[in-house]
């Protein structure tokens, strides 16, 4: 009998559940909005694991975007997820299994060490583009943690005059380039032209990145160079880190990476 796990990826706008093999497959992909409150977002964490259990599922995983102590499982804080929030202990009395928590960036880096493109590399950079940047980094064929909250490259500020982000400084990399960054560039582009490209995608929805992806695809100049300056960005990022850390392989996931080179023939 395949032995299943539960994976909860606690997002600064969604909080997504499915369940896993070993091999990395997923399937009963689930998602709610974030809460506003740290115990909201535990309560709900165990919520979607208990609609997934099942005889064969052996145990919880939890990727949560944010400062963690993984040995209590507790969400401490994060720019876009609010803390404390008691994650291991209400998913492990909502399921009775052994419940593991960890930020989500390092989760997607052992992800890719052990199934996906950093697979068998000793030294690799994990980027996940979502509301913010997150980061995961492979030393050694291991996730590096430093004190405990390594990787969070989104933090490094690129340009001291940018936008004010969420944890108060100007100019962090994910004001310039992150699922955000390119939603708020969808909205402003419908706004400025309700007749063009974006906004007829868009179709009365509220316009997001994948409208802005679409548009851009179709040849419109003005989401094309949207997708430009932020793709310049996140290779502007990609070199710094680059200099200090030496990867084999650079990895970029998240929700804006499904746009391809789109975004990555320009951060080249």
């Amino acid at each position: 009998m395949t032995r299943l796990a539960i994976g909860i990826d606690v997002g600064g706008s969604t909080i997504k559940a499915a369940l896993t093999e070993r091999s990395g497959l997923i399937s009963s992909l689930t998602g709610v909005p974030t809460p506003s409150s740290g115990p909201g977002v535990a309560e709900q964490c165990g919520m979607l694991a208990k609609e997934l259990l099942s005889t064969e599922v052996a145990a919880v995983g939890v990727g949560s975007a944010g400062l963690v102590d993984r040995a209590g499982g507790v969400h401490i804080w994060g720019p876009h997820v609010p803390g404390p929030a008691r994650i291991s202990e209400v998913v492990g009395a909502a399921t009775g299994l052994p419940v593991v928590l960890d930020n989500d960036s390092n989760a997607a880096a052992f992800a890719e060490l052990t199934v996906g493109a950093a697979r068998g590399a000793s030294a690799a950079l994990v980027i996940m583009l979502g509301t913010g940047i997150g980061g995961g980094l492979i030393i050694d064929g291991s996730i590096y943690r430093g004190r405990g909250f390594a990787g969070e490259i989104g933090h490094m500020v690129l340009d001291p005059s940018g936008p004010t982000c969420e944890c108060g400084l100007r100019g962090c990399w994910e004001t310039l380039v992150s699922g955000s960054v390119l939603d708020a560039a969808a909205a402003r582009l419908a706004a400025d032209d309700p007749g063009g490209a974006v906004a007829r995608i868009a179709g009365g929805q509220s316009p997001q990145g994948e409208h802005l992806m679409q548009a851009a695809q179709e040849g419109d100049a003005g989401s094309r160079a949207e997708w430009d300056g932020a793709g310049e960005w996140l290779g502007r990022g990609i070199a710094r880190l680059t200099a200090v850390l030496d990867p084999e392989v650079v990895v970029v996931g998240g929700a804006p990476s499904v746009a391809g080179d789109l975004l990555l023939n320009p951060a080249r």
